[in-house]
């Protein structure tokens, strides 16, 4: 049987646990004469569905809707001054609601699995958002932290799968823990100068995260702050940090570039585990320690600057493709040092970089048109442009056999890495409509080789390379040389290789 009840004027206050689980109480009208709802007021009250708050209570208590299922909407009046913790945890039901500015904090758990919530406004007068506060706010789309926020707690917005957008005020001082774990819509972030440090875990699992700006006051980037984001593409990480945290940005594999300044001191272990886009790293003098397996599964990166004139040990930092394949660039005079090392000597190519500001070469090769040497400094960037001819369109480009193609923006523009070597530019064409060179791939083989090693035979030179487990996972990729192509693969197993626009299986034994 539902029950509605009005409670007489003259009340002035809801005792704690007053209709504790009363399941069948259905709507409630409060007085303007009740000054406070106590704690676990109208916990479990599974059918109440509406409420009607006089505009004298200042304070909800801890617990007072929990569980409170069928509440759909309710008003806070300006009277409350706080929120306390759990006091609509669980209010599944729960669309929208309006803190009004009378509310200086908002405790933990306060909304936690309120998985209807689509909408909420926090206003300038508050002053804290704590722990969990919007856990498994499911559907919650977007929200504005205003400048009178100084702390977002451990957390906040854990689970906010919905979240696409959030706006962090200028007051805001620290991120704590988790805050932002696995909100799995959100696409980019900007964090403001005023916060000094990322927690631990902050946008872990933030799946769909392309980019974000981090403020020049951020001294330090948690462990696993930015772990499995597989969709961040580039970072710029300020003058003002000095550590990256373990696993920070592990499992980032879509993220092609990344610049570490020289104020950092200390790269985690497994920093860059697993970000098989990256190409080339640059690593400055002031860093003192490097964490294990810190660029491990890195594969692509070929390319390792080490400004460090007085190295240490650290073995098995970087992938085993790297110490074969990659050229590990020194300081003049310093290579006699970084030998003695592990980590360091493993590296089967390692060239002194000097400061004469000499001239290299960067040849730029095209598919259609031959070649042409461009004469560039030690350490610069070229930036340029592909203009395909009429009927034709861009297929690949490789910057010293490692494909690059993901790089060119929306008008075919990009910029190389600082090149620190002699180098090769390769633009391949294909015909607009006419498939990925199918024709020249009808000959095309692959071969198990021992070691773990497979052999592509057949396939014309700058041909993209894609390597997936069974269960679609990407392992390696690369670009087809002039003469058959090996590849090492991390481990036994069956491969699907896609070169081209052709893909066949191999079980590399």
């Amino acid at each position: 049987m539902n029950t509605i009840i009005t409670l007489q004027e003259g009340t002035v206050g809801i005792a704690g646990r007053a209709f504790y689980e009363c399941n069948n109480l259905m709507s409630i009208t409060i007085p303007n004469s009740v000054t406070s709802i106590g704690g676990h007021a109208f916990y479990g009250c599974s059918s109440l569905a509406s409420i009607t708050i006089g505009k004298s209570v200042t304070s909800i208590g801890s617990y007072a809707f929990y569980g409170c299922i069928a509440l759909a909407t309710i008003t806070i009046p300006n009277s409350v001054t706080c929120i306390a913790e759990y006091a609509f945890y669980g209010c599944s039901s729960l669309t929208s609601i309006t803190i009004p500015n009378s509310v200086t904090n908002i405790h933990e758990y306060a909304f936690r699995g309120c998985s209807s919530l689509t909408s909420i406004t926090i206003p300038n007068s508050v002053t804290s958002i704590g722990g969990s506060a919007f856990y498994q706010c499911s559907s919650l789309a977007n929200i504005t932290i205003p400048n009178s926020v100084t702390s977002i707690s451990d957390y906040a917005f854990w689970g906010c799968s919905s979240l696409t957008s959030i706006t962090i005020g200028n007051s805001v001082t620290s991120i704590g823990y988790f805050a932002f774990y696995g909100c799995t819509s959100l696409t980019s972030i900007t964090i403001p100068n005023s916060v000094t440090s990322i927690g631990n875990g902050v946008f872990s699992g933030c799946t769909s995260l392309t980019s974000i700006t981090i403020g020049n006051s951020v001294t330090s980037i948690g462990d696993s702050a930015f772990e499995n984001c597989y969709s961040l593409t580039s970072i710029i990480i300020p003058n003002s940090v000095t550590t990256i945290g373990s696993s920070a940005f592990y499992g980032c594999s879509s993220l092609s570039s990344i610049s570490i300044p020289n104020s950092v001191t200390s790269i985690g272990n497994f920093a860059f585990y697993g970000c098989s886009s990256l190409t080339s790293i640059t690593i400055p003098n002031s860093v003192t320690y490097i964490g294990e397996r810190a660029f491990s599964r890195c594969d692509q990166i070929l390319t390792v600057t080490s400004e460090i004139t007085e190295p240490f040990g650290c073995a098995g930092r970087f992938s085993q493709n790297t110490y074969r394949n990659g050229t590990l660039y020194i300081p003049a005079g310093t290579k006699e040092l970084y030998v003695r090392f592990d980590g360091w000597r493993e590296f089967l190519k390692i060239v002194e970089m000097d400061d004469s500001g000499e001239l290299l070469y960067l040849t730029l090769q095209d598919g259609a048109h031959g070649k042409m040497r461009l004469a560039v400094k030690r350490g610069e960037n070229y930036t340029f442009k592909i203009e395909p001819e009429e009927g034709w369109k861009v297929n690949s480009v490789t910057y010293n056999d490692v494909n690059m193609t993901g790089l060119l923006n929306s008008e075919n523009q990009m910029t190389t890495p600082a090149i620190t070597g002699n180098a090769v530019l390769s633009v391949v064409y294909e015909q607009t409509g006419s498939g990925v060179r199918q024709l020249e791939l009808d000959a095309l083989k692959v071969f198990s080789l021992s070691g773990g090693r497979a052999q592509i035979e057949g396939a014309p030179a700058g041909m993209q390379v894609l390597v997936y487990t069974l269960d679609g996972a990407l392992v390696s990729k690369c670009t087809t040389a002039s003469t058959p192509t090996t590849l090492q693969l991390p481990e036994e197993n069956i491969y699907l290789i896609k070169v081209g626009a052709k893909t066949l299986k191999v079980s590399v034994r």
